[in-house]
């Protein structure tokens, strides 16, 4: 149910009526008769609206994430999220880069009605209504692109948004919330089926993973005055016209004239997908008055921290904490840690590192110590799990994961050099990712895609830190029986629909999906040979299995290259983020005669080299020196 909205003063809203959302100076009587024409159809009922996200001050990703959960506190439904984009700043240049989105969203008000609570929402941000310059900086900025299928034009409001074709930082976005099944429904045909058959599929592995008949999964609907389909097919046909090389992705503050290529339209020269990482330490020369500067993949500081994607490729260290993980079990396993269940280990108090010289001190010493010396040899993030997955592994509580994990996030976060390092936890439990990220970790990599734990989808939601979405069937314990390693068809589209599936009930929960990197679960319920096929096959789940802002798509041109039928490397630089763990697997074992995990770190690279070549964007890897070299040649022939 939709909640009262505060008034806003009539100096407010004469102020905003000259602002980038409005327009003004056409007749009263040419107004009524637009509206009356054009919008009447949606009146009293549900209508699908696209509205543009920006924000370039403070924290960008903290901005947007409390603006889309307020939006939806005061009754607006989002359906579905587009990819999150850095853009250099257009009209007025001098000023900070934009972090840029789009959301598809359904709603009952009528467009005077929802200006006004985008407004309410945006004053509520910190934005200066009243008297902020035009085109100028701000903290959120909230645009109607689209309302129904028609227009709307007041004295205070126009849309379609009557600079949309002018702004890459809006089609892009927009262009992402156009699925391949609404072309087919557009088109006359059916897309029941594939919906049906992702859904079914995913029942089979993940329990809950499939969401009731609404948000991302749903196909739009189309013929009525309700449905934005046609405007988001137009903005797709317009955005893949701007693909033709004038877009270059690059490091904030490099135009397109600095790094070959065409020059870009104004607002587009600087164009790079990013992740947010919302709670990220402050680094010592963070600015939120300035672009954030790129180190590792990642914007450091606490103003403003991103993950960004198709630069390089960033590596992701295993640390794992587990005395039975199959390759290092024990290793990063100090004396006496999860004892103390439910004490200070679970729940703080003591300083996790030098309490007393206890043995259980040392070993965290020494995996604060290991974990520096992977970031040295080239890791960008680490990875920390205290409960092994391996098939057939005993589960933990989530009371004795917590235990094992905790103190090591905060011993962490306590070493300078490991400050500005992303940590994720690797749980499938609720309250553990709840509980490390207010110790300091920045992801949660769920193995089971939200389907362990009911909790999980709005909790990550709630936090607003990147969601590591991974592709299971059934859980450790169960997922190498047959009935969840046989796929009755390719692997990728078994693997794609479910990955779908669970994409589209995060997305549900508060999950953006800018924040949703997805991995595919190599060794997760798939055999020896459904691994080699899957990774064979990963350019074919990029481009044909995923879908939406998660598919390879054709902003690929942006490369340099032109958009493939087969979704190879042409697609590599522009479809949505990628993990992808093959590290020391058994089917690595299988194909080299290697039976000790510890000795397949050759066939790993060599893994991640094919995953790379397919656009992946983050390899997961135990050895982390040896694979970042072969990363190094990867990237300098796959991402130039």
């Amino acid at each position: 149910m939709l909640r009262s909205l505060p008034r806003l003063s009539p100096r407010v809203w004469s102020a905003f009526a000259a602002s980038d959302s409005c327009i003004l100076g056409a007749s009263q009587h040419a107004i009524r008769r637009y509206a009356s024409t054009n919008a009447a159809g949606c009146q009293g009922e549900e209508c699908d609206v696209v509205i543009a996200l920006g924000t370039n001050m403070g924290n960008r990703g903290l901005n947007l994430h409390r603006g889309l959960r307020r939006l939806r506190q005061l009754g607006l439904s989002v359906l579905r999220h587009s990819a999150l984009y850095e853009t250099a700043a257009a009209y007025v240049t001098d000023q900070p880069a934009f972090l840029n989105a789009a959301v598809l969203a359904r709603t009952r008000l009528p467009p005077r009605e929802l200006l006004r609570m985008l407004k309410q929402v945006e004053a509520e941000a910190g934005r200066d209504l009243a008297g902020g310059p035009r085109f100028g900086p701000r903290p959120l900025d909230l645009d109607i692109v689209f309302y129904g299928g028609g227009g709307y034009r007041d004295e205070r409001l126009e849309v379609p948004h009557p600079r949309w074709r002018e702004r890459p930082f809006v089609t892009a976005p927009v262009a992402d919330l156009l699925y391949r099944r609404d072309a087919s429904a557009a088109a006359g045909g059916s897309s029941s089926s594939s919906s049906s058959s992702s859904s079914s599929a995913a029942a089979r592995g993940s329990e809950g993973a499939t969401p009731s008949g609404r948000g991302s999964s749903a196909p739009l609907p189309y013929g009525h005055a309700g449905s934005v389909l046609g405007h988001l097919r137009d903005v797709r046909g317009v955005w893949d016209g701007l693909c033709s090389g004038q877009l270059v992705p690059g490091p904030a503050g490099a135009g397109a004239n600095s790094g070959g290529g065409g020059t870009g339209p104004r607002g587009g020269e600087i164009m790079r997908r990013v992740t947010p990482l919302l709670n990220m330490d402050a680094g010592p020369s963070s600015s939120s008055s300035s672009s954030s500067s790129t180190t590792g993949g990642s914007s450091s500081g606490a103003a403003d921290a991103l993950l960004t994607w198709g630069v390089r490729t960033q590596l992701m260290a295993i640390l794992n904490v587990t005395p039975d993980s199959f390759s290092d079990g024990g290793k990063f396993f100090p004396a006496g840690l999860g004892a103390n269940v439910g004490g200070t280990a679970a729940g703080g108090g003591s300083s996790a590192v030098g309490g007393g010289g206890s043995s259980t001190d040392a070993g965290l010493a020494a995996v604060v110590g290991a974990a520096e010396a992977m970031v040295r040899e080239g890791a960008d993030m680490l990875d920390v799990g205290g409960q092994s997955t391996r098939p057939g592994a005993t589960r933990l509580t989530h009371g004795e994961e917590l235990a094992r994990v905790m103190p090591v996030v905060r011993a962490l976060r306590q070493s300078p050099l490991l400050r500005s390092v992303p940590i994720s936890v690797d749980t499938f439990y609720a309250q553990v990712a709840r509980e490390t990220v207010a110790a300091g970790a920045n992801i949660v990599n769920d193995v089971s895609g939200g389907a362990l734990d009911p909790d999980m989808r709005d909790t990550v939601a709630e936090l607003g830190v990147p969601y590591v979405l991974m592709h299971m069937r059934g859980d450790p314990g169960t997922m190498s029986r047959p009935e969840h390693t046989s796929y009755g068809g390719p692997v990728w589209r078994g693997v794609g629909g479910e990955l779908m599936a669970g994409a589209a009930a995060a997305e549900a929960a508060g999950v953006p999906a800018w924040s949703i990197i997805l991995d595919p679960g190599i060794g997760f319920a798939k055999t020896a040979e459904g691994n080699v096929q899957l990774l064979r096959d990963l350019p074919l789940l990029r481009s044909q299995g995923l879908d939406g802002p998660y598919a390879a798509s054709a902003a690929a041109a942006a490369s340099g290259s032109s958009p493939g039928a087969d979704g190879g490397s042409s697609s590599r630089l522009w479809g949505g983020p990628l993990l992808v763990g093959p590290s020391r697997k058994r089917f690595l074992g299988s194909l080299t005669g290697r039976e000790v995990a510890a000795e397949r770190d050759a066939a790993t690279a060599a893994a991640c080299v094919v995953a790379v070549a397919a656009g992946a964007d983050v390899m997961r890897v135990h050895n982390v020196r040896d694979v970042r070299d072969a990363l190094c040649v990867a990237d300098a022939v796959y991402r130039g």
